[in-house]
């Protein structure tokens, strides 16, 4: 089930600023921004389940990493570019830490919803 992402502020009456529109909804297994206020997010939702003989209700892959690059690293809602990460080619190496990525041919393509 998709995960409505959001800020709550803590005065009264309560308030919720969902930031659906920047980062998009998904099944988020996790998000980790890095020392320059870029936000790495890993969905994992699993696809449907396989037909293949010998995988018995196992689950097609439907995982994604996105990276959103913000405008400005203090207020998410001043928009950004919402990235996914595509892996062109693999060369010998398995999915891994970012510090991988050049070694995988994966490269970042810009999202649809991607807001300016």
């Amino acid at each position: 089930m998709p995960v409505a992402q959001s800020r709550s502020r803590v005065d009264w009456p309560p308030q919720i600023n969902t930031l659906d529109a920047f980062l998009g909804k998904g099944g988020y297994e996790g998000i980790h921004p890095d020392n320059r206020g870029n936000i790495y997010i890993i969905e994992d939702v699993g696809g449907a389940t396989s037909a293949t003989p010998g995988l018995v209700n196992g689950r097609q892959p439907n995982s994604f990493v996105y990276r959103y690059l913000p405008n400005n690293p203090s207020r998410i809602e001043d928009g950004g570019q919402l990235q996914v990460l595509q892996v062109i080619g693999v060369h010998g190496v398995s999915a891994g830490p970012s510090a991988y990525i050049a070694r995988l041919g994966a490269v970042w393509s810009n999202s649809r919803n991607s807001c300016e």
